[in-house]
């Protein structure tokens, strides 16, 4: 019926909120980045970026953050970030 949980066809089951993450743009690493070592602070996913090869700048990694901040995928605890 309708209220059937949503099923991924042909795919490998993923959470719904990383589906909506393009692969490869500065949010989808940021998340990427936090799921791997949860707990960073904005100057550390920068670092943590960077070291892995994307070439986005600093400001524009710390706006993303805030805008997964704003669409609740991931969220600050103490200054450090996580994800939901």
């Amino acid at each position: 019926g309708p209220a059937a949980p949503l099923k991924l066809v042909g795919g490998t089951a993923a959470s719904g909120t990383k589906s909506k993450l393009t692969v490869g743009t500065t949010p989808y690493f940021i998340v990427r980045a936090l799921e791997a070592k949860p707990g960073l602070t904005p100057a550390e996913i920068i670092q943590a970026l960077q070291d892995g090869g994307h070439s986005a700048p600093e400001n524009s990694i710390r706006t993303n953050i805030h805008r997964l901040k704003e669409r609740k995928l991931i969220v600050a605890r103490h200054g450090k970030w996580f994800v939901l």
